[in-house]
């Protein structure tokens, strides 16, 4: 709901008489599955909003499925791959800290990359985007050429949310490099993805991103 509707929905108590997130987990005993269920849930809202707060920043995926012992599950490698994504964001953020993220990007994308190698039709978009960002965050022009083998695996595999999400971070990366044309063709692509997705807020961010760096009459193209 909130990544249609927007993360103020997450400070109400109900929403439609359902109990809200935050007052579930009040209620809920200790338990290690939830609390990282809950983590997972909360660093893909962040990367997806580009609201980073402490609790997200050091959600630290990967070591609670180790520390716990964790059965893996699509949610949980899905949790491996926006810790990834988030890692390389936050070292491009907190030059600072760079080599801590790349550190824990670096090992986000060995395990996708394994992954990937038993299964490439799950896993192939992902490896590609994560090479990608890290390449970028390496300022290796290189990043380009996966960014848009990310976008064309995950467009040919029907995964919509990360064809949005390769999309947007091409368009960034564009946009550094100042190549605005072909940014804003895949920053636009991107709003269109995340719409079809469903996840009408985070569309609502990058067309703020398009207005701000190219301006209204760029932004008015999603409508053609």
């Amino acid at each position: 709901v909130a990544l249609k509707e927007g993360l103020h929905l997450l400070e109400l108590d109900h929403i439609e008489n359902i109990p809200t997130e935050r007052v579930v987990l009040a209620k809920a005993p200790p338990n290690p599955m939830i609390e990282l269920q809950t983590k997972i849930y909360r660093l893909s809202r962040a990367f997806l909003f580009r609201q980073f707060d402490e609790v997200s920043v050091n959600a630290d995926i990967s070591d609670n499925i180790a520390k716990y012992k964790h059965q893996l599950n699509p949610l949980y490698l899905q949790g491996v791959l926006f810790e990834g994504l988030a890692s390389f964001y936050l070292a491009r953020d907190r030059p600072n800290e760079r080599l801590k993220w790349i550190t824990k990007g670096d090992s986000a994308l060995a395990r996708i990359r394994g992954l990937s190698e038993h299964s490439s039709w799950n896993w192939k978009n992902k490896t590609l985007l994560l090479e990608a960002e890290r390449m970028y965050t390496l300022r290796d022009d290189g990043a380009a050429l996966f960014y848009e083998k990310a976008i064309q695996s995950a467009h040919e595999q029907k995964f919509i949310h990360e064809e949005g999400i390769a999309s947007e971070l091409a368009g960034i990366f564009y946009c550094e490099k100042g190549l605005h044309q072909k940014s804003s063709q895949l920053l636009l692509h991107s709003a269109r993805s995340y719409k079809k997705w469903g996840a009408l807020a985070v569309a609502r961010r990058v067309e703020g991103f398009i207005e701000k760096q190219y301006g209204l009459d760029v932004l008015q193209m999603l409508g053609d």
